[in-house]
């Protein structure tokens, strides 16, 4: 005879803004060819924290004109002179100062399944790292590792960079909406 006390599975619901999120991000999956799954994962968590802690979204308008961006902009496999990155993270704003501002990050994903496996390679990614440091770029890497063990944690650094606020902060904002969806979810009426 078969146990049937065990509870049947029963799908919580998705909210509409939830999976509205899921489908564009799968959708730039293929449109933005960021076909590494550590690189997913990390995109997924940048729109994610970019999202919760309402950060503006890059975006182009005109006054007088003249065309500006403002906003935060995450931008996958990134060509800078002659290297391509994983991705380049920018905050365009403007300080009180009056004059439109930039901050930007390069970000790389760094496993070990692609990354400095020859002599070869890791001379090549330091002389990149080099070249590019000398631009005035600033350079983070990230093991897959890190990446997949809390890429929420990841994506706050990163965004904490070019808002020049502390990543704590962000990451208390995700963990805190992280934590009320798991509550929301439990508290769900199935009848």
């Amino acid at each position: 005879m078969a146990d049937n006390s065990q509870k049947a599975f029963v799908p919580v619901p998705t909210p509409p803004e939830v999976m509205a999120f899921h489908q564009n991000t799968w959708c730039e999956f293929t449109d933005l060819e960021i076909a590494s799954p550590i690189e997913q994962f990390l995109y997924t968590a940048l729109k994610a924290v970019r999202q919760i802690a309402a950060l503006p979204e890059d975006d182009v308008f005109s006054i007088d004109g003249k065309d500006f961006v403002f906003g935060v902009g995450i931008h996958p496999q990134r060509t800078i002179g002659a290297y391509r990155v994983d991705f380049e993270v920018s905050y365009h704003y403007w300080p009180r100062k009056g004059a439109q501002e930039v901050k930007t990050v390069l970000v790389e994903c760094d496993s070990q399944q692609w990354h400095e496996r020859t002599e070869e390679e890791r001379r090549y990614e330091k002389q990149r790292d080099r070249d590019l440091m000398a631009q005035g770029y600033r350079v983070l890497h990230y093991t897959g590792k890190e990446i997949l063990e809390d890429p929420y944690l990841v994506a706050s650094e990163i965004l904490a960079v070019v808002d020049e606020t502390k990543k704590e902060h962000f990451y208390e904002m995700v963990t805190d909406c992280l934590a009320l969806m798991q509550e929301e979810t439990a508290n769900h009426n199935y009848s």
